[in-house]
């Protein structure tokens, strides 16, 4: 991600971090914010019109590796 950012000259202000895109469209929705999310996880939120959903400028594809952490055996580490 610091990579992606870096690229275009921005350095963002990590509020939250989560291990769950659920948890993480519950954060965006109760701060003002963004998060970035895989497009499908937010389908029927776009439909209802419960979060605006933007695209990546440029188009890119992003990447990152997981860290262990206190929950990794509950799931944390899901591929998305």
């Amino acid at each position: 991600m610091s990579d992606f950012f870096g690229a275009l000259g921005l350095r963002p202000n990590v509020r939250a971090t989560v291990d769950d895109v659920d948890t993480m469209k519950t954060v965006v929705r109760a701060i003002p914010g963004l998060a970035i999310v895989p497009g499908p996880a937010v389908t029927l939120e776009r439909a209802r019109g419960d979060l605006q959903v933007l695209g990546l400028l440029p188009p890119a594809t992003l990447t990152w590796r997981a860290t262990p952490c206190a929950r990794a055996s509950r799931g944390a580490s899901r591929r998305y």
